[in-house]
């Protein structure tokens, strides 16, 4: 079982790359939380993987409440592991999911991976050079097969890139909230009202 969250879309390949590699069903974390319960059923000795864009050097407050709400049954033997996607870092991504976790079900990943995906903050990252973010995204392939051969082997450990220190963590919380306010966000002339944005986010 894959368990993802993706607003433009890097989190979501990565998810289901690795799901059809591993044979697992990949469940997008926004139609789990529709239901007030959250509740999962696990299968004996079942992996059971999240996966997650990084959102200033942290999880996205979806991940978070997710974390904090989700309740599983059968998760005897299971194999928890946790992946971030990022752009520059995947900063306390894997801590602050593992801290929020083990509060909520007592549950411990055994694993944490990263795959450097194109960042999408496009108020301070350009996308428009296609040749880099074609360049970015085959350097991801090899990450992710170096992922999946980590989970079919059940390796334990922490395998993020360019993750930081644990002291950093605090910062994150203050600096997100003021980057999620929706004031950054403008429309202008060249909107063609397809709401593609409204349903990827």
């Amino acid at each position: 079982m894959i368990l993802y969250f993706s607003a433009t879309g890097n989190s979501k390949y990565v998810a289901e790359r690795i799901a059809k590699a591993t044979n697992d069903e990949c469940i997008f974390i926004l139609d789990i939380m529709k239901d007030e319960k959250c509740f999962l059923s696990i299968k004996e000795n079942e992996n059971v993987g999240i996966v997650s864009p990084t959102y200033a050097w942290g999880c996205p407050s979806v991940i978070i409440d997710f974390l904090n709400k989700v309740s599983f049954s059968g998760k005897k033997k299971s194999y928890f592991y946790y992946i971030a996607t990022y752009g520059t870092t995947p900063g306390n991504n894997g801590y602050l999911a593992d801290k929020n976790l083990s509060q909520n079900t007592g549950i411990k990943f055994y694993a944490f991976f990263s795959v450097k995906m194109p960042d999408t903050w496009t108020p301070i990252f350009d996308l428009s050079n296609k040749e880099t973010v074609a360049v970015i995204n085959k350097n991801a392939e090899p990450q992710i097969d170096e992922i999946i051969q980590k989970i079919q082997q059940k390796s334990s450990g922490n395998f993020m890139r360019n993750k930081l220190p644990k002291f950093v963590a605090p910062s994150y919380k203050p600096y997100y909230e003021n980057m999620r306010k929706t004031k950054h966000f403008t429309v202008d002339d060249s909107c063609i009202g397809c709401r593609l944005c409204e349903k990827m986010g």
